[in-house]
């Protein structure tokens, strides 16, 4: 039996492979949704102060950059993975990197609607 070469192995995704980007998205949106509902703003001055409440107040700023980064994670498996797929595995890759890229932009939503005056 002759072993298969490198790009024969790589052409053959299983479904683990190919659901990561969106495991990884999903996990980003978690942590993202999390520090969501942690946020208060306060409107009071001219200029709006951003807070967090809860136990792990001092936290979130840092979990909230774990969301980000598990967001990035998972486009760059996309990425490295679209070369090597020829198959409905596609799908789930193409899933994953839509929600990674939806938590940036609604991410950013979000800020802009908190700063809003």
């Amino acid at each position: 039996m002759r072993h298969p070469t490198p790009s024969e192995s790589l052409a053959t995704l299983t479904w683990l492979q190919a659901l990561l980007p969106t495991a990884f998205s999903i996990a980003g949106s978690v942590v993202l949704i999390a520090c969501a509902l942690h946020v208060r703003s306060d409107h009071t001055n001219r200029q709006p102060v951003i807070t967090y409440a809860g136990p792990l107040a001092e936290w979130m700023p840092g979990i909230a950059w774990l969301g980000w980064l598990l967001s990035f994670i998972g486009i760059g498996f996309a990425i490295g993975l679209l070369g090597h797929s020829r198959s409905r595995k596609r799908i789930a890759i193409y899933a994953g990197m839509y929600l990674a890229i939806a938590n940036f932009v609604w991410g950013l939503i979000y800020v802009a609607a908190l700063l809003e005056d």
